[in-house]
């Protein structure tokens, strides 16, 4: 009789096995800021007069957010057109104040009350200022690229329309 050797059971390490869930959850949380940040640059372009198009090269990105936000606030000038959009991107806002924790901060897992899971971020913006630290459950980490995923898809869809408005009133 021949005996069938079972291949050996690999031993998972829980705590490695959520460090590389939270980097995954901080790449796909950076590439949807990336995703935003083009689909906000490109609204601006399409909403700026041809001649201001040209020097849009010239305008610092880390603005662009504030300056869609004012064109379509309240008081902007696609205020009536860009409500949506202007909703939308106040529900992404603070998605944003991530970004630096996101691609600079320091990442650890860790194991809370009651076997949940925790991501820490933390990040020191110069060597002179405190370190801020964000710690969030994995479900809320979850829940939170899940809603930013829709959100863009929504502002994706809004823009749209808006550009079509904006082309087909001038």
């Amino acid at each position: 009789m021949i005996a069938i050797a079972e291949p050996p059971k690999t031993v998972v390490d829980p705590y490695a096995a959520m460090f590389a869930a939270g980097d995954r959850w901080r790449r796909d949380g950076l590439a949807l800021l990336g995703e935003l940040d083009g689909i906000v640059s490109d609204l601006l372009a399409d909403l700026q007069p041809p001649r201001r198009r040209r020097a849009r090269a010239k305008e610092p990105a880390l603005n662009s957010f504030e300056a869609l936000r004012e064109l379509t606030g309240s008081k902007g000038p696609f205020a009536r057109e860009g409500k949506v959009i202007s909703e939308t991107l106040a529900d992404l806002a603070p998605w944003c104040e991530w970004r630096a924790h996101l691609a600079h901060g320091v990442l650890t897992v860790w194991r809370g009350r009651g076997s949940q899971w925790l991501l820490a971020l933390a990040y020191r913006p110069t060597p002179q200022a405190p370190e801020r630290t964000y710690a969030i459950t994995w479900a809320e980490a979850d829940a939170m690229r899940v809603l930013v995923t829709k959100r863009l898809a929504t502002l994706r869809r809004n823009a749209a329309s808006l550009t079509n408005a904006v082309a087909l009133a001038a």
